[in-house]
């Protein structure tokens, strides 16, 4: 056997609760490719905050999670209710 077996993730579903009480929905239909999902400030990357504290005024331009393809390459922002899905 070469390594350890396990599940696969075919695809992760996240509900967002906004500031202003309004449920958002966002999927991610191919976790495969990722190496994280951050959800705190404290765990963004430096290079990345930019991103994701987008607006003190406008709550709607931040996202909710940072996603990463690879270790350590830059965060893709995902969840801002302005993309929100539903």
């Amino acid at each position: 056997m070469d390594g350890f077996e396990r599940g696969v993730v075919r695809r992760i579903s996240i509900e967002i609760e906004f500031p202003d009480g309004s449920i958002g929905t966002t999927e991610i239909s191919d976790p495969g490719q990722l190496s994280a999902i951050v959800f705190d400030e404290s765990a963004v990357l430096a290079t990345d905050l930019c991103a994701f504290n987008v607006s003190e005024s406008d709550w709607r331009a931040n996202p909710a999670m940072m996603v990463h393809t690879e270790s350590g390459a830059a965060g893709i922002p995902l969840g801002a209710h302005n993309d929100r899905q539903s």
